[in-house]
């Protein structure tokens, strides 16, 4: 103890903590909890309030442990694996028009406007609608005779 203006004061410095939170260490359970999580689709604050713990502490515990980021990222690998095959069904064996615009737009980078650069307007040439055409080859007989079925259900 140290006297203070008359005033008895602990020293704190040499002492434990004994209050607060328990440090979070991730188990192999908690591991395998994040990648389910993560391959489910959550976010990463989703994961961290799943799992019983704050965002900064995930993104913290991320750095520290290896095995434990690599399985959050195995995870969102994994789920966007399965939803990506699902799109692709619906592409190419159901021949989904829709989907198969997304998957371009996401993926192959296709906008549907032309922008001039000039004046910033979304047209055509000399001020016209947009115009365009689209030319789909296969470099196998298979795909290329399905996209031949799907082109004449049209």
């Amino acid at each position: 103890m140290v006297y203070i203006n008359g005033v008895i004061k602990h020293e704190y410095h040499n002492m434990k903590r004994k209050g607060g939170r328990p440090k979070w260490v991730p188990s192999a359970e908690d591991i395998n909890k994040a990648e389910t999580y993560a391959k489910a689709g959550l976010t990463e604050e989703q994961i961290a309030h799943a799992l019983g713990i704050c965002y900064d502490t995930l993104n913290n515990k991320k750095k520290e442990y290896v095995e434990f980021s690599e399985a959050i990222k195995r995870g969102k690998a994994l789920g966007i694996g399965i939803v990506a095959s699902e799109l692709m069904k619906l592409c190419v064996k159901e021949g989904n028009v829709t989907a198969m615009i997304f998957f371009l737009k996401t993926r192959a980078g296709w906008t549907e406007t032309q922008v001039n650069k000039n004046d910033n307007t979304h047209s055509g040439k000399n001020g016209q609608p947009i115009q365009y055409s689209v030319e789909v080859t296969a470099h196998n007989e298979h795909w290329r005779d399905r996209l031949g079925d799907i082109m004449e259900k049209k």
